[in-house]
């Protein structure tokens, strides 16, 4: 049977310092781990420890950081096989990107969907559409396309800026 605590004996108090030392350095580290592993999974960083900068939280909006959604220009063509206006896959594919690249905007994603009586091309730029517009009128499209990627890019600076 065990002995009762003799409540006269003397207390071991050399550990008593160390334990309060772990805890405390506990308290202070833990801000910085749970805002690191924050970072590691989101890339968002407004949380980086130490490490927040304008530069970075620009880039983070405009989403040229490594995980970050960057600000593109998705053109849909809804292809319909015969109503095609001349073009195949690949030469509509380089018209685009030449096209873009002109005008300075290398972030182009051409997809081509199946489409229904006629060939059309709809342009996606963030939370803007434009289109559907004949491909035949597709060059039209272009230029409000480029408008609308420079008044979107416009916009996240605003944001970042908080004005």
């Amino acid at each position: 049977m065990p002995r009762p605590a003799d409540p006269h004996a003397e207390v071991d108090t050399s550990k008593r310092p160390v334990v309060w030392i772990i805890g405390l350095i506990g308290v202070i580290a833990f801000p910085m781990i749970a805002s690191l592993v924050y970072f590691q999974i989101s890339q968002d960083p407004s949380l980086r420890p130490l490490g927040v900068t304008q530069e970075a939280e620009r880039a983070y909006v405009r989403g040229a950081s490594g995980e970050g959604r960057p600000l593109e220009i998705t053109v849909r063509v809804h292809w319909a096989p015969g109503h095609t206006g001349g073009h195949t896959h690949l030469s509509l594919r380089e018209a685009f990107h030449k096209s873009f690249e002109s005008k300075g905007i290398t972030a182009v994603d051409v997809r081509f969907l199946t489409g229904q009586d006629r060939t059309t091309v709809t342009y996606v730029i963030g939370s803007s559409t434009i289109g559907p517009v004949p491909v035949e009128q597709a060059a039209q499209g272009v230029n409000a396309a480029v408008d609308a990627f420079h008044m979107s890019q416009e916009e996240r600076e605003r944001f970042v800026n908080g004005e």
